[in-house]
């Protein structure tokens, strides 16, 4: 069905001395839509800001080298597919090929760990079905955020780290969705138009 190299992933560190519920083969490969019958169509699950940076350090290190990708500037979307029973019990998941094992294993465990958690409701009552999302890693694309806003309001976009303000040491990484950094930059936009009038009103806004 897949032209897939499947890896057997282990979960993002379960609690201590529980034993993870499911067992559960990921499968890298193609990703067409007929390999998924009648499939729906989950909400995107938005990684944190350290799902970023391990992203942002795949990059750097060399082990990922992706098409218009750099260590400071990333937009990276990596669809998914899982079979679920009815009562939820999975079957398997697919992660579609991204050209970088490390990425491909990163979603997988991703996946994974929201199978742990119970993220993944099935809405079928009989059998299984397939569902599939993407999970989507952005890094200094923020002010792309508009266009991305349009398609996914709720994705994660995280801007390079910086010098915290007041610290030439310390690097902060500031993350916020697509919407928020709409509106943040929307707000930004009215202070300078606030402080231009008030600068250009001069004494006569004080009479």
């Amino acid at each position: 069905m897949f032209a897939v190299v499947a890896l057997l992933l282990v979960l993002l560190q379960p609690s201590a001395g529980a034993p993870p519920r499911f067992a559960v083969d990921v499968d890298v490969g193609m990703f067409e839509p007929e390999d998924f019958p009648e499939a729906v169509v989950l909400e995107r699950y938005m990684p944190h800001g350290d799902m970023v940076a391990r992203v942002e350090r795949m990059i750097a290190d060399g082990r990922c080298t992706l098409a218009g990708a750099t260590q400071r500037r990333f937009n990276i979307v990596v669809p998914f597919a899982l079979s679920l029973e009815a009562d939820g019990t999975p079957n398997s998941v697919v992660v579609k090929e991204a050209g970088c094992v490390a990425l491909e294993t990163l979603v997988g465990q991703i996946v994974l760990a929201q199978l742990e958690r119970g993220d993944f409701v099935p809405s079928h009552t009989e059998g299984d079905r397939w569902y599939v999302s993407e999970v989507a890693f952005a890094l200094g694309v923020e002010e792309q955020a508009v266009a991305i806003s349009r398609e996914d309001p709720d994705r994660m976009i995280c801007r390079a780290p910086r010098a915290e303000l007041g610290s030439r040491l310390r690097m902060v990484r500031e993350c916020r969705t697509a919407a928020q950094w709409q509106a943040f930059e929307q707000d930004r936009q009215q202070l300078r138009r606030d402080i231009q009038e008030g600068v250009s009103c001069g004494a006569s806004c004080r009479q």
